[in-house]
Parts: structure tokens; sequence; C-alpha cells
């Protein structure tokens, strides 16, 4: 199981409106199927919303460590050349 993190009163309020605005979205975009407009990514954006405030989705911390390296280990700075 896991453990609780205390969360605090800015992330919690953070939370709260995305889930809001995200069923906004999702309402709004259901009569954007039939009438004209971007149902499917007014309805889209809006699960992402949600998920979002759910901690569903989790966002990717861009560090140095996610980049790939320039050059492998036992690798030739230059590609080899053909014969």
């Amino acid at each position: 199981m896991r453990k609780r993190r205390s969360m605090s009163r800015k992330t919690f309020v953070n939370r709260i409106l995305l889930i809001v605005i995200g069923v906004f979205l999702i309402v709004l975009g259901i009569p954007m199927l039939i009438l004209p407009g971007p149902g499917v990514a007014c309805i889209g954006f809006g699960l992402y919303c949600v998920a979002r405030g759910l901690g569903l989705v989790v966002r990717r911390d861009r560090g140095e460590g996610c980049r790939a390296p320039r050059k492998l280990p036992g690798q030739s700075a230059r590609p080899s050349e053909l014969p």
C-alpha cells in the first residue's frame, strides 16, 4: 500500500480546479460533437485535466538525466565509413 503524503492547501486547490475545469470541458464538448466545433479535442483535453487532477497522469521530470548520451561507451566519435 502506498504511503500517504500530506498535501498543501495550494496543491489541493489546484487539483480541485483541474477537476472542475476538466468536467466543464467534457460537458462543453458533448454538444460540440453535433454542433460545429472541436468536440473530440475538447473532450480529450477535459479527460486529461480530470486525470491530472486525480493524480492518474504524472508529469515527467525534464532534468539532465532524461537526455540520451552523446556517445555510447566503446563508440567512436565519427561513424565508421563503409567500404
